[in-house]
Order: C-alpha cells, then sequence, then structure tokens
C-alpha cells in the first residue's frame, strides 16, 4: 500500500475509503477498493474520513462520518439507480446502473458528472486504483475499464463469463481484479491486472454473490440470498461461506484496516463488524434507501 490508507469495495458498491478491498488500490498516496465494491483510497485525512453508499431506491449516494454518525441520504443527487460506489483521493464515483454509465464527482460532493463515462450497458459494481476506474458491465457480460480521467474506455476490458450471468460486483489490488457473477457461476473470479489470466471459478461454493472487496491478506464476498459475508485467503483457499452473519440480502461490501462494511439492501442498513467478524452490527448506519454498494476509509488495510 502507498502513503497510508487503502480500502478495499466491493464489486457492487461500497466504499470505504481508506482501506482495500472491492476495488483495489493503489491511489497517489493510498489504495482503496469498493463495495465493492468497492472502492479506493484517499491519501488525504478528508478523504478517509467518510463511508459511502449507493441508494438505489433514492437515485442518491449517502456520506456519514466513519463513526456512522452523521449519515447523509443525499450527499450526491441525480443518479440513476445507483449500484456500485468507490472513492480515492479527490472523487468519488458510481455506477448508474439504470443507464449505461459511470458518474463522478469530486470528494465534497460539488461538480457531479453522472456522464464521467459512457458506453456501459447496466453497470453495477464499480472500483478503482492509481490509474484506472473499473466497473462490472452485468448488460455485456464483462468488466471495463478506463483511464482514471475518463478516456480510453474499454467495455470488454475482461470477458470471461457465460451469457447471462454478468458480473454484479468488482474490487482491484495491486495485482489483480476480482469480480463477483450474477448467479451461474457461484464463484468469485480473478484476472491479472492487465485482463490475462482470468479464472471464473477463483473461489468455489458462493451462494449469488453480488459484492466483493479485497485487502492485503483476504478476499470478501457477500452471499446475497444466504444472507452472509464470505472470506477466504488471497490465493483462494480457505474459504468460509459464513464468516459474518449479515442481514436481510447483503448486497455490496467493504474493508478496511480494522472493519469489514456490507450494504443491508432489504434491511435499509448499512452493517460493520470487527476484521475478524467479530462484534457485527446490522444497523451501523441506518435509513438508507434500497443500499447497494458501500465503500469507506480509514486506516491501513491489513
Amino acid at each position: 500500500m502507498i502513503g497510508g490508507a487503502r480500502v478495499v469495495l466491493a464489486g457492487v458498491a461500497l466504499a470505504v475509503l481508506g482501506s482495500g478491498c472491492g476495488t483495489a488500490q493503489k491511489s497517489a498516496g493510498a489504495t482503496q477498493t469498493t463495495a465493492g465494491t468497492t472502492q479506493t483510497t484517499a491519501g488525504t485525512a478528508q478523504a478517509t474520513a467518510y463511508v459511502y453508499w449507493a441508494n438505489d431506491n433514492g437515485n442518491t449516494i449517502g456520506r456519514a462520518n466513519l463513526d456512522g454518525s452523521g449519515a447523509n441520504q443525499a450527499f450526491i443527487t441525480g443518479a440513476n439507480a445507483p449500484e456500485g460506489v468507490a472513492v480515492d483521493g479527490r472523487h468519488v464515483y458510481w455506477a448508474n446502473q439504470g443507464g449505461t454509465t459511470i458518474g463522478r464527482a469530486n470528494l465534497d460532493g460539488s461538480g457531479a458528472n453522472q456522464s464521467f463515462i459512457t458506453g456501459a450497458n447496466s453497470p453495477e459494481g464499480v472500483a478503482v486504483d492509481g490509474r484506472h476506474i473499473y466497473w462490472a458491465d452485468f448488460g455485456n457480460d464483462t468488466i471495463g475499464r478506463a483511464n482514471l480521467d475518463g478516456s480510453g474506455a474499454n467495455q470488454r476490458f475482461i470477458k470471461a463469463f457465460p451469457a447471462g450471468s454478468g458480473p454484479m460486483g468488482v474490487a482491484v489490488d495491486a495485482r489483480h481484479v476480482y469480480w463477483a457473477p450474477n448467479d451461474y457461476p457461484a464463484t468469485i473470479g480473478r484476472a491479472n491486472l492487465d485482463g490475462s489470466g482470468a479464472n471464473q471459478r477463483f473461489i468455489r461454493g458462493a451462494g449469488t454473490p453480488w459484492g466483493v472487496a479485497v485487502d492485503r491478506r483476504h478476499v470478501y464476498w457477500t452471499n446475497r440470498f444466504n444472507d452472509t459475508i464470505g472470506r477466504a485467503n488471497l490465493d483462494g483457499s480457505g474459504a468460509n461461506q459464513r464468516f459474518i452473519k449479515a442481514g436481510t440480502h447483503p448486497w455490496g461490501v467493504a474493508v478496511d484496516g480494522q472493519y469489514v462494511y456490507w450494504a443491508n439492501n432489504d434491511d435499509t442498513t448499512i452493517g460493520r463488524a470487527n476484521l475478524d467478524g467479530s462484534g457485527a452490527t446490522q444497523s451501523f448506519i441506518a435509513g438508507a434507501n434500497g443500499p447497494v454498494g458501500v465503500t469507506g476509509a480509514r486506516r491501513p488495510v491489513r
């Protein structure tokens, strides 16, 4: 990790700035990952001070302080069924699943551009590192990628999905891109950072995994219809499909140096547990509106 914090985000949007799950990581100063989702790290103290989530039913991006206080369900408005969210040291990114675009705004919520990247097909999860933005292109059964400034968009950066099993979540670290498919196969996939060597069955046995996140030691995912968070070692071994008992239909997942976060889609809450899976609370942040992706940031990811 670079310069301090790294956030991981879950395939479908949950963003915790400052550690490295779900989305991966290497930002100019720190790396994160993304709800999945999710997700990138920020190199500044300001960037690591908040948790962000996508309110799919409310067409907004929410934000709260890192301790869960001060929740603002309409921090960024005007999205189109946002599902994935990620953050780096300068910007917040989200996937407009109701349309064909990736949106972006400044970290303070200003300057929102709902068409920062165009040409996707029902994008779901989003992740970011120090050079690129990645998204799960559900409609095209691919992982897309663009430069950090939005240029050079490649809607078929990774194409390794059976028809109809388009990816929901995406995450990235310094070496690999990870994804969670819609339903079949019930696996977590992985490819090299350049898109080569795609392995659709890197981790097996998941139950409708829709969000994915990663840190230095582990890969995390949501088992949506089993209401659990799964975890495996970074090499794919030691998979535990019931690492954390989540709320109802968890979607996005994120991780930082101390906590795992997830979006309880049907319960309208953001959950949180300690990094070892203990101390789970399903209502860490309440009052969301169909939360899908989540991302956050704090101390360096372990």
